[in-house]
């Protein structure tokens, strides 16, 4: 792995799901019964890393959570794997390599079982979203409050990185991988702004 360079940033936008049918309770620090499975995508829209361009690269993490406190998810991190863009070229993959374990969904994900790339499909209109990969696939939409125009907020959440956190139904989302076949219905979910640096 190439080491990081100081003075890297990198913005972009957040999709996540989770097996909670409501809002995900470590959006606000609380502990869940029997930990969670998430389906994490980050579509990193500008930034450069060791000077690296890494604007249009997509990074999804499918992961467990293996515990049931939030304390120790912050300590001790889940498990699972990362997929990236096979769009990404060599010099973009040397840097990939170490950021996406390193920072990132890597913050949160410290047993990586793999890094793989592989090609994805990306679809996006008017609040909808829909991620198709060789090993899983998410489909959600944004929710709107009261006025059926403004998207529900979700504000002052712990999550290091989130940026104007927005709640989502996720119709669907489906892995199949390391941590068996995971096949999930009208779930929660979220839409936002991320921006990391180092």
């Amino acid at each position: 792995m190439v080491e990081l360079q100081p003075g890297w940033k990198v913005k972009g936008i957040y999709n996540e799901a989770c097996a909670a049918e409501g809002a995900c309770p470590y959006y606000f620090g609380r502990d869940v019964q029997n930990g969670c499975r998430y389906f994490m995508v980050f579509r990193i829209q500008e930034g450069k890393v060791n000077g690296v361009d890494l604007s249009g690269i997509t990074m999804i993490y499918m992961g467990e959570i293996p515990y049931t406190s939030f304390h120790d998810l912050v300590d001790m991190g889940s498990e699972g794997e990362i997929y990236i863009s096979n769009i990404a070229t060599q010099s973009q993959r040397d840097v990939l390599n170490t950021l996406a374990v390193k920072s990132i969904g890597g913050s949160l994900m410290k047993k990586v079982f793999g890094i793989e790339y592989v090609e994805m499909d990306i679809q996006e209109e008017d609040g909808n979203i829909h991620f198709k990969m060789p090993y899983g696939e998410l489909k959600q939409n944004l929710l709107k409050g009261g006025d059926g125009k403004t998207p529900i907020y979700l504000e002052n959440q712990v999550l290091p990185g989130l940026k104007d956190v927005k709640a989502c139904h996720t119709s669907f989302w489906r892995y199949q991988g390391h941590n068996g076949n995971l096949n999930y219905t009208d779930r929660c979910g979220v839409w936002s702004d991320f921006e990391f640096e180092g």
